[in-house]
């Protein structure tokens, strides 16, 4: 029987239906009906409607302060009934996002840690045509599992009879919502965990322009799970902050491989002067946009971001960018081969394993930067005990 995994979230870009999220804010409705004369009934309204405001940043910014205090530790705490088997195969289908290189290098050091050979394709998702020869090709390596990333499921869904037939599961990553099965067994950074990135960006937003902030909002909803986030963002601040306001920019993963994306932003941003600040769901994608905002004349204009790139974290250190959040997209390679051992044992899968490891940073984080962040340093230990490595 299939199991329905649903992007948790948000307004209007990923289709996800989100369930209510402990985390998100839930506006305060005000109304007026008195008997007192207009102007007392003005001024009711306006002192209803600063109590809201006042209460909505209090909660965003709680929950802002909760994300950057964040610690490294994995959700998933139940070990393996027996350590984890060696000598198997696995494939990784890498694609020329960033993020998928760091996903890759999670699952290098997994199977390297467990004694498995890791193989791996290439495609470029732009090409979402090369994605269904490689994975005919995967099958051919006899795997104990395959995992791809950033496409939906509608561009890979016809492969799925092929992999129940050979017995070989698939785990995914970042895709967006899934119908999971006993083929699709995971779906690594979707259900609960997907909407937190939104949410994490909506109430830095809220409680960094105390309430009354404008916003520019990058979709590259191409990629379903990007799609997701910029939902969960759009419908945070619409139920979370009465004086804020979004515009959102749609663009493609095409644009953002010709370098068009940051040009897309710049003109938005002179378009309305009045927008201060800019959330793109994914950092890599605006590599080079504070010099491309400095360049155009454009000042005071505050940069936040998702699946933070070594460049956030520094510009974030410089005070270029102002927020980024972690991908922590090598920890999700380790969590795509656990789903995988847990599946070869005959245990109880959790989809999502648990969730992955999410911060949000800061100036004041004072983080190094790194490609990937949370690095998986702090983690492998955690999967060792898990897999009963020694």
């Amino acid at each position: 029987m299939e199991r329905k995994s649903r992007m948790t979230g948000p307004a209007g870009l990923m289709m996800f239906l989100i369930p209510v999220l402990s985390g998100a804010l839930v506006l305060a409705g005000c109304s007026s009906s008195g008997s007192g004369s207009s102007a007392a009934g003005t001024s009711s309204a306006s002192a209803s409607a600063s109590t809201s405001g006042s209460s909505q940043v209090s909660a965003a910014t709680a929950i802002t302060q909760k994300w950057i205090n964040a610690a490294a530790t994995l959700s998933t705490t139940t070990p393996l009934n027996s350590p984890a088997p060696t000598g198997k195969t696995f494939v990784w289908l890498n694609c020329e996002i960033p993020a998928c290189t760091e996903i890759g290098e999670g699952l290098k050091e997994a199977t390297a840690l467990i004694g498995w050979k890791l193989k791996v394709i290439q495609y470029n998702q732009a090409n979402i045509s090369a994605l269904v020869p490689a994975m005919q090709q995967a099958l051919t390596y006899h795997p104990a599992g395959v995992a791809l990333s950033g496409l939906p499921q509608a561009v890979w869904q016809s492969e799925e009879a092929a992999y129940a037939k050979a017995g070989v599961p698939l785990i995914v990553g970042f895709v967006g919502p899934v119908n999971l099965s006993s083929t699709v067994i995971g779906n690594i950074g979707d259900g609960p965990n997907l909407v937190d990135y939104g949410t994490m960006m909506a109430n830095w937003f809220i409680s960094d322009s105390d309430g009354t902030g404008k916003a520019l909002n990058v979709h590259v909803d191409s990629l379903e799970i990007l799609k997701g986030i910029s939902d969960s963002f759009d419908s945070t601040v619409k139920s979370g902050c009465s004086g804020c306001s979004v515009t959102d920019l749609s663009s493609t993963l095409q644009d953002v491989e010709s370098g068009a994306l940051n040009g897309q932003i710049v003109a938005a941003l002179q378009r309305d002067s009045s927008i201060k600040y800019v959330i793109s769901p994914q950092g890599g994608f605006i590599a080079g946009l504070p010099a491309a905002l400095a360049s155009a004349g454009l000042k005071n204009i505050k940069i936040a971001s998702t699946g933070s790139s070594s460049q956030n974290i520094a510009d974030v250190n410089n005070g270029t960018e102002t927020a980024t959040i972690g991908g922590a997209f090598q920890v999700g390679g380790f969590e795509m081969i656990d789903i995988d051992l847990r599946h070869l044992e005959g245990m109880t899968v959790d989809p999502y394993d648990g969730g992955l490891p999410k911060k949000l940073i800061v100036k004041s984080s004072d983080i190094s930067p790194a490609n990937d962040y949370p690095p998986i340093s702090p983690f492998t230990s955690q999967f060792k005990a898990l897999w009963k490595v020694s």
